[in-house]
């Protein structure tokens, strides 16, 4: 849903939307996080550009991948 409001895709474009979307589903989903990542690394749409938490979500998004990589690997 993130995605289809940050293009206007279906919903009138709302990034503010779009990053409430995107912080629901950052538990479970690392795409998510990398989304999160960009958008305060850009700070586009209002959003305020904000590096400490880009890093913080890039940094989230990697250890899971990491982790995730390692558990299908010691498979």
């Amino acid at each position: 849903m993130g995605i289809l409001y940050e293009n206007g895709e279906g919903f009138p474009e709302d990034y503010f939307k779009a990053e409430e979307c995107f912080v629901n589903a950052a538990p479970e989903d690392i795409t998510a996080r990398v989304y999160l990542g960009d958008f305060y690394r850009r700070g586009s749409g209002g959003i305020t550009k904000n590096i400490r938490l880009a890093a913080e979500w890039f940094s989230l998004s990697s250890l899971s991948l990491s982790l995730s990589l390692s558990l299908s690997l010691s498979l």
